[in-house]
């Protein structure tokens, strides 16, 4: 499974971004994506039955609905996702994002499974 290798990643990310935000003298700063990057995996680990199969437009519907949903957690934050992203430097920033990958995939879980109960 894809997202497990990215588990290193995120770790390092940690020290990546406390260093980044030290030498850009910011919170979070906008120009490091090693955040975003490494968590994306975990947005769709509740559709990997999905990549099993072959490509579809499904495929694709259901990729652009995760990416969407993970930009609107990661932009709104949510209240549980705002309070992750006060732990200290490079924690909160990973931490952040990787909440905001949980939620969108639980988002992503509920919708196709509710789908499928009015389609299958």
């Amino acid at each position: 499974m894809i997202a497990i290798g990215f588990i290193p990643l995120f770790l390092i990310g940690i020290p990546l971004c406390s260093r980044a935000e030290i030498l850009l003298d910011r919170n979070d700063p906008g120009e490091v994506i090693w955040d975003e990057f490494t968590v994306i995996p975990f947005v769709f680990l509740p559709l990997s039955p999905l990549f099993e199969e072959p490509v579809t437009q499904e495929t694709f519907i259901w990729i652009g609905a995760g990416f969407i949903l993970f930009r609107f957690f990661d932009v709104f934050k949510p209240w549980i996702i705002r309070s992750a992203q006060k732990l200290p430097r490079g924690l909160g920033v990973m931490i952040d994002d990787l909440l905001a990958a949980v939620a969108s995939g639980l988002v992503l879980w509920a919708a196709k499974t509710f789908s499928l109960s009015f389609f299958a």
